[in-house]
């Protein structure tokens, strides 16, 4: 007998298939609902593709978790994430989403999700390596990064807050259901006392209506006196608490983590001295001295504004300057629900040109010390790298999801992270860095320059690209051997960086010669051989050297074993 849906349904099913289409046809329908479902409930946090997926552990052995997300006041957590300078109250968020394409909720899925939790969150099972037969690797390094989190700042007394999700396209919610929920709330609160756990069973309904809810929304902010106003934009004095309201979602309380997407840096941290100054300032009330007379303010670059009767109405606005300011603001009213009627600046400044947009945050974001990979995205490289890749077929995303919005196709978005770590595995020959320090390529000065340098041949980035995503292709199609399901992350740098120069019959690939003889395809029994040889020396390496194969792959001396194997698969008479 066939399924009758509800119109709700029906609507979910067609949107599904309709955005998968556009955005990633190659992923499996259940797949694509694993990533649909985490970017829904984590809209505010204003997430890439890339970061997306490094929180979708759904797959064998997942434990009835299909997306795992740390959030540190509202920055992801990853494993270069350095949270040592934060000296003060801090809010750890963990996300723990399951998602099932069924049409209802079963009481099997809380008893394995708890399950799961009870071994993966219960800090006396020191070792997460003896569940490696129970659960799949990324889930346990999504475990790992939790903890690891949470033993850094843990002297901090972080309020640690869970939010579990259990997310169908179901449309009813049995009420024996609610009791097994509250077990589960109950476990968490348990394995770390004070701490706070939400779960909520999410439908087709709820997703329909987190849908509605546009990322890239027209807000409107209410202003208390409008200094100028042109039709370029206008400069104004807002309430703090006005402001407050402006940047916080009303229906879940969160920052909007989406309206600084443009902005060159994240939040810093509390114990910035910028920072420290800011927060002194809103606690000290003090008749007279006004907040913006002590404060630069924020910019708000928006597509159109139009302001009447005290509110100015914002069409796709972005604040490009005022991270730390506003975070600060946020955090204070927050934790305190007291009258302030102290006041803030804000330019508010209208274009839709891309390059104007990009003056203005630089300009906006030099009068202060930033760290220097802040602005590489203004580099006038990057532009160059963007408009080539664009007329082959690829979207370079040097602004943080400006073809995300845009609903390209998520296989062709390249971020400038991805190819760094590209270039860095298949012409420097680091993938222990491509795969363990992504962020040091653009931190640091010297390796920043020898990927992304104006002498490179133009062709360069498209090929390691191509070549790139090739063997990502390949890592995640049926054809790549079983052993490597769950292990891909620490291995397809490496597996790029030898399968080039063994196609090539070269030690090193220098951009004059992928210049001139490009970097091809390379066909699948090729890739399982290189992969079968890889393999094979991280597992001897892994045993040899008695870690885990995260620190095989992260080991610059592993780079040089690996070095020693291509030179030895190309020459093997001298050995």
């Amino acid at each position: 007998m066939n399924k009758t849906f509800s119109s709700t349904q029906t609507v979910l099913n067609d949107l599904l298939e309709h955005d998968r289409q556009i955005t990633a046809p190659e992923m499996k329908p259940s797949k694509y609902f694993e990533l649909f479902c985490a970017e829904q409930l984590l809209k505010n946090f204003g997430l890439s593709y890339d970061e997306l997926d490094g929180g979708i552990v759904g797959d064998g052995g997942d434990g009835g978790i299909d997306s795992f997300y740390t959030f540190v006041n509202g920055v992801l957590a990853t494993e270069e994430s350095d949270f040592n300078n934060i000296r003060e109250s801090l809010v750890i968020r963990v996300f723990i989403i399951q998602s099932k394409t069924s049409y209802g909720f079963g009481e099997d899925a809380i008893f394995r999700m708890e399950h799961t939790i009870k071994d993966l969150f219960d800090l006396s099972h020191i070792d997460l390596s003896t569940y490696a037969k129970i659960y799949n690797p990324k889930l346990l390094r999504a475990a790992e990064n939790f903890r690891n989190t949470y033993r850094t700042v843990m002297s901090q007394m972080p309020e640690l807050q869970f939010s579990l999700y259990f997310v169908t396209k179901g449309d009813f919610v049995h009420p024996n259901l609610k009791p097994k929920a509250d077990d589960l709330e109950g476990t968490l609160r348990k394995l770390f006392s004070q701490s706070k756990a939400n779960f909520k069973f999410v439908g087709a309904e709820e997703l329909l209506s987190l849908v509605r809810k546009a990322k890239v929304e027209n807000l409107m902010l209410d202003v208390d006196q409008a200094l100028s106003v042109t039709s370029g934009g206008a400069i104004c004095l807002v309430s703090l608490k006005n402001y407050f309201k402006f940047i916080q979602d009303e229906s879940t309380g969160d920052l909007r983590g989406w309206l600084f997407e443009e902005n060159v840096r994240d939040y810093e941290g509390k114990n910035i001295e910028v920072n420290k100054a800011i927060r002194d300032t809103l606690s000290k009330q003090m008749s007279n001295k006004e907040f913006w007379w002590l404060n630069n303010g924020i910019t708000i670059v928006a597509a159109d504004s139009s302001i009447s009767s005290g509110i100015v109405t914002l069409v796709a606005p972005k604040v490009v300057n005022g991270l730390q300011t506003s975070t600060e603001i946020y955090n204070y009213f927050s934790s305190n629900d007291n009258p302030d009627h102290r006041m803030i600046l804000a330019k508010i400044i209208n274009t839709a040109d891309d390059k104007l947009r990009n003056e203005i945050i630089r300009a906006t974001n030099s009068q202060s010390a930033i760290k220097p990979a802040s602005l590489r995205a203004f580099d006038e490289i990057h532009p160059k790298i963007e408009q080539y890749l664009f007329l082959h077929g690829w979207f370079y995303e040097r602004r943080k999801n400006f073809y995300k919005n845009q609903n390209k196709q998520k296989s062709k978005i390249i971020s400038i992270a991805y190819m760094a770590q590209s270039i860095a595995a298949i012409v420097l020959q680091r993938p222990n860095d491509a795969r363990g320090r992504p962020i040091s390529l653009i931190k640091n000065e010297s390796l920043y320059n020898r990927i992304f340098n104006d002498s490179h041949p133009i062709e360069l980035y498209l090929e390691c690209i191509c070549f790139m995503k090739s063997i990502e292709d390949y890592l995640n199609s049926d054809e790549a051997p079983d052993y490597i399901q769950g292990h891909s992350v620490n291995v397809r740098f490496h597996l790029a960086m030898f399968a080039a120069a063994l196609k090539a019959k070269r030690l090193t690939l220098k951009p004059s010669y992928i210049q001139k003889y490009g970097l091809g395809k390379a066909d699948t029994d090729f890739l399982t051989q290189c992969l079968d040889k890889i393999w094979k020396l991280m597992s001897q390496t892994k045993k040899k050297w008695d870690v885990d194969e995260d620190r095989v792959a992260k080991s610059p001396d592993f780079d040089e074993l690996l070095k020693e194997l291509l030179r030895e698969t190309l020459h093997p008479k001298l050995f």
